[in-house]
């Protein structure tokens, strides 16, 4: 055995390299780590922003859910006092349509000699599964109603007026884009809409756990050490959203009607 002081002499040489060597380590995680726990004052309000408005959204929507669901039903009342879905149905209704304007055409002394349904060509775009309710996403028109185009050749007196009064006249929305002499008739090409069927993508609120920095996601345990106020924002979310599916689903519903009865008030103000 060494003489204890040159085992005192050794582990004096020793302790500054171990203290080294632990800092050295600490400097490749503790400090990290600590950086990791850490969110700068700008970070901490930005988070808690969105997370406040995500717990806001989910709470006022079962908070709210019977007076969504009472709006719901007035809205789809107003559609039906409006006749919206007469004016503009779901079905392309190709003899009913037709039908509708040979007899509007004999009530103005004109006749119908030729009608044809001119090609589909515009392209729809298709609808998402499901869509993040903090998105603003909004349902383009040809998502929405598909349009109706047709060509006639019309004979008889007065038939630009004809033309002009269908609009009012008729039940199904008509829309005379021109009207052309073609010797002693007319050539008329005008088009009508019909609403696709379809479902408002699914409306889906955000994780709460996806704000919150990547290291946080990886270490919730930790995050919520360090910011126990902003990890009670994610736990009240995170109970309250089972509850909501429904809900969204009659939201949904709600988004899909108002796009329907706007693009009808849309239509009307041109009338």
């Amino acid at each position: 055995m060494g003489s204890p002081g040159k085992l005192i002499l050794i582990s004096i040489f020793l302790f500054p390299l171990v203290s080294q060597g632990q800092g050295e380590s600490g400097n490749k995680t503790v400090p990290l780590a600590e950086n990791k726990i850490s969110l700068s004052t700008r970070e901490r309000d930005s988070l808690r922003y969105h997370l406040e408005n995500l717990y806001n959204e989910v709470d006022l929507l079962i908070r709210n859910q019977r007076v969504n669901y009472f709006d719901l039903q007035k809205q789809e009342r107003d559609l039906v006092t409006l006749k919206v879905f007469e004016r503009i149905p779901f079905d392309h209704e190709p003899i009913t349509l037709r039908e509708s304007l040979r007899k509007s055409a004999l009530e103005s002394g004109i006749i119908i000699t030729y009608f044809e349904y001119l090609p589909i060509s515009q392209i729809t775009l298709s609808l998402p599964r499901f869509v993040y309710t903090n998105s603003s996403f909004h349902l383009r028109e040809d998502q929405l109603v598909e349009k109706i185009k047709f060509v006639m050749r019309v004979e008889g007196p007065n038939v630009r007026k004809w033309t002009e009064s269908l609009p009012q006249t008729l039940m199904r929305y008509i829309k005379v884009d021109r009207v052309e002499p073609v010797g002693k008739s007319w050539r008329v090409i005008a088009h009508a809409f019909r609403f696709r069927i379809i479902q408002f993508p699914q409306l889906k609120p955000k994780e709460p756990l996806s704000y919150l920095p990547t290291w946080a996601q990886k270490n919730p345990t930790q995050f919520a050490q360090a910011e126990p106020t902003l990890w009670t924002f994610v736990k009240r979310i995170e109970n309250l959203t089972p509850k909501t599916p429904l809900l969204y689903v009659t939201r949904g519903k709600f988004f899909l009607n108002d796009a329907r009865l706007n693009f009808f008030l849309r239509l009307t103000k041109q009338l």
